[in-house]
């Protein structure tokens, strides 16, 4: 699969043509740009035409527009600080997902415990989201128990 989020095109002939990919999907230079640089709204996401351009211009969404710029709602801070967050979907995206999917995406918000500066946005399977508890999310995220990841005293 091509891709390419560094400013450059995945695949480039000698005369300079070529195409913008990422995750395999063709993006014109505009609105690649726009996406790797993350200034793709919500909306504008939404109103993309053709559904694979949409569920990748969704990964490359900043916190800030995940929820100042969107109807997210924060549903649990757990006590290792993983915060849980509920994005109703636009209802063209909301008509990408498999059928019980649900109205809402669900994502976790967390820091790096050993470089804080570092942020982390994950998504959550609706499943697992539904239940509001951020640490069971995490814990779900890395393939492991709520009891087991509760026990560990240092991450990183």
């Amino acid at each position: 699969m091509l891709h390419d989020d560094t400013g450059k095109k995945a695949m480039e002939w000698a005369d300079g043509t070529g195409y913008y990919l990422l995750h395999g999907a063709e993006f014109d230079k505009g609105l690649y740009f726009k996406i790797i640089n993350s200034q793709v709204s919500i909306e504008e996401m939404a109103a993309l035409g053709n559904a694979d351009q949409r569920s990748i211009a969704l990964l490359y969404l900043t916190f800030e527009q995940l929820v100042a710029d969107s109807d997210s709602h924060l549903l649990d801070t757990g006590v290792k600080g993983t915060s849980l967050y509920r994005l109703p979907l636009p209802p063209r995206i909301a008509s990408d997902r498999a059928p019980g999917y649900g109205r809402y995406d669900y994502f976790i918000y967390m820091r790096d415990a050993s470089h804080p500066e570092r942020e982390f946005i994950e998504w959550v399977d609706p499943k697992i989201g539904r239940r509001r508890n951020a640490e069971l999310c995490q814990a779900h995220a890395f393939g492991i128990s709520l009891d087991e990841w509760l026990t560990i005293e240092q991450e990183g």
